[in-house]
């Protein structure tokens, strides 16, 4: 199981900027850092291997994608999540029979519906809005601000999504908070060290920065900064699957519309 995770965690690492500034801290005398933690030096590799579940990194995981454009961590994060809770997704064209949501063909007329492409492309999404697309599109979205709830249960309810058999947790904070470069961003978490007191942030932005621990003091403070354009804090989206009355079974993104595999041409 080490091997292995230790070898997932170098591959996902592989397509990440190797130049943030890590902590280089031996938490097995200090059992908490401050500052992001590279996954794959070897405290964090360490982390994720007594992380007290990988229900919620596998989910992400197998689903993970990199933002197609500076200003779309929202729609990479939403797609991950939609694929990951079993949303029904729309046949792809090139594709065909085959379903899947992708950053592409994100705004439909149903997303467009609640903030347009155009809006997004020059500045990114809001918290609330990123809870709207993810309803829109089919899915069960808790959209929390972070001044809606308090350090606690924030670390309580993440951890019991992280550990349940379904669920993503997206977090919207401010990266100057937990000592990154940039502004206002969006990603998933994987996973939860109780050791650290520390999530895992699987950051969609791969090719600029690293997947990385970072401290829960320290990721909620990001999450409290206030977005400019909203005007309140940011915070986390708690999504899960519709319920079965909602939406049928969804068709995984390798699962054929019909039993007739299709040769490519």
């Amino acid at each position: 199981m080490s091997a292995m995770l230790s070898k997932l965690a170098l591959t996902l690492a592989t397509f990440s900027s190797v130049l943030l500034l890590v902590g280089c801290v031996d938490t097995s005398k200090t059992g908490s850092f401050r500052g992001p933690l590279a996954m794959t030096s070897p405290e964090g590799v360490a982390l994720l291997e007594d992380a007290e579940s990988l229900k919620g990194f596998s989910r992400v995981i197998e689903k993970f994608e990199t933002q197609a454009t500076q200003t779309y961590c929202g729609v990479a994060s939403s797609v991950i999540a939609l694929h990951a809770v079993g949303v029904t997704a729309p046949e792809v064209p090139q594709w065909k029979p085959y379903r899947a949501f992708t950053q592409e063909s994100f705004f439909d007329g149903v997303a467009v519906g609640v903030v347009s492409e155009s809006k997004v492309r020059a500045s990114g999404m809001t918290l609330d809005e990123l809870g709207r697309l993810l309803e829109a599109k089919g899915a069960r979205a808790e959209i929390v601000h972070a001044d809606m709830t308090d350090l606690n249960t924030f670390r309580q309810r993440v951890r019991g999504t992280l550990r349940a058999d379904q669920g993503v947790v997206l977090v919207n904070y401010h990266r100057p908070a937990v000592a990154q470069p940039g502004g206002g961003h969006i990603s998933p978490l994987g996973a939860y060290s109780a050791a650290a007191d520390a999530f895992l942030l699987l950051d969609v932005a791969r090719y600029r920065l690293p997947p990385v621990w970072i401290d829960t003091p320290s990721l909620w403070k990001g999450m409290q900064a206030i977005d400019s354009e909203s005007g309140r804090s940011r915070g986390f989206v708690i999504v899960t699957s519709p319920r079965p009355t909602d939406s049928a079974a969804a068709p995984g993104l390798h699962d054929a519309a019909t039993s007739e595999p299709l040769e490519p041409r």
